[in-house]
């Protein structure tokens, strides 16, 4: 095979290759978890922010601003298929209906029914 034949082939698949590499890679790696993330909520009942950092490995850290309650972690599991969040820290356990989930913001039920909207930040 002549030289000249060798280049434009060579140049093709560098090309695929630097492709697969950008396709492959994301900034939204993590896991496969949509709800990894940091989160708010303006939190009327209490007269603040509710802020949750959910991370890759299950736990997560909570904040809330306006309010008596102190900061504190936790952890979490959310089911994709039957549309559970369950988050355990230390006041207790407490199981949320995800209603919708998206890049940009998700929102859940209470079992009192209240619904709270939280979006990435």
């Amino acid at each position: 095979m002549e030289k000249k034949n060798l280049f434009p082939i060579c140049a093709i698949m560098m090309i695929a290759l630097v492709s697969i590499g950008f396709v492959s890679c994301s900034d939204d790696d993590d896991d496969g978890n949509p709800i990894v993330g940091s989160w708010s909520c303006t939190n009327h009942y209490y007269g603040g922010t509710d802020t949750y950092v959910f991370k890759s490995d299950n736990t997560f850290t909570w904040s809330c601003t306006g309010e008596w309650w102190d900061a504190n972690s936790g952890r979490y599991s959310y089911n994709p298929e039957n549309g559970l969040l369950i988050i355990t820290r230390k006041e207790g356990t407490y199981v949320y209906i995800v209603i919708s989930l998206s890049k940009s913001s998700f929102t859940i039920m209470d079992e009192d029914e209240s619904v709270y909207t939280y979006y990435r930040i």
